[in-house]
């Protein structure tokens, strides 16, 4: 429960009266030597609507690195609650 959410997880989450965010990612991955992270997209959407209400990209440089990803994750998380928060305080 980081960032005082309670999260589920599925493939596609409905409009529900229950659900107040829903949130998508996508990734894309690469191979030189290695598996690195190419590039990453969070966007959420109000539960209740669908309406997109905050996103954030994230790309790695032409002559990439092997950034750790879950360090990526948690930044690019944290920055897209940070604009949706000053859009709409979460609860």
């Amino acid at each position: 429960m980081q960032y005082g959410l309670i999260v589920t997880e599925g493939e596609s989450a409905p409009q529900s009266k229950e659900t107040d965010i829903v949130v998508k990612y996508d990734d894309t991955w690469r191979w030189d030597l290695a598996m690195y992270l190419l590039s990453l997209d969070v966007q959420i959407y109000d539960g209740k609507s669908g309406a997109l209400i905050s996103e954030s990209t994230w790309h790695n440089s032409p002559a990439h690195t092997w950034p750790d990803e879950k360090i990526v994750v948690a930044q690019l998380l944290q920055q897209t609650l940070t604009k949706l928060n000053a859009k709409t305080p979460l609860p």
